[in-house]
């Protein structure tokens, strides 16, 4: 015997209205406050309309070039600093946030930045992806 469903009326999704979700993590120990702390960068979780976006722009020959997304998901991700401060990249000397990203962090803290990224956002990656594909 089937069982009965409950329909759900268009008032109990007004309920929620989701705000951005944000995060602090501190990527590297070189940037300091006045107190000698580190300094945490603040990053968003994208919406979807921003992860398309991220992707089409990726797009290379019809492939997705996987670095190239990588660094926009940060670009679009990081609140603070703001990367596209002129004043930031002057003293970097760089013109770009991407080049503004290599100019103030290592690869190691650079992994870390995108790690915090990708778990904000919920994305798993392909590997984590099979892994439950297998456990199923």
């Amino acid at each position: 015997m089937k069982e009965k469903v409950q329909e759900k009326t268009v008032e109990q999704f007004f309920k929620v209205r989701r705000a951005p979700k944000t995060k602090e993590v501190v990527v590297s120990e070189v940037f300091k406050d006045e107190n000698g702390k580190p300094i945490p960068w603040t990053i968003q979780a994208l919406s979807i309309e921003q992860i398309q976006a991220v992707a089409k722009a990726s797009m290379v020959n019809g492939q997705l070039d996987v670095q190239k997304n990588q660094v926009g998901m940060i670009t679009a991700s990081v609140i603070s600093p703001n990367l596209r401060n002129a004043e930031l990249q002057d003293y970097f000397e760089v013109m770009t946030e991407e080049a503004l990203l290599k100019a103030m962090l290592l690869p190691v803290e650079y992994a870390k930045l995108y790690e915090a990224i990708v778990e904000l956002n919920e994305i798993k990656t392909e590997a984590e992806m099979v892994e439950e594909a297998k456990n199923f």
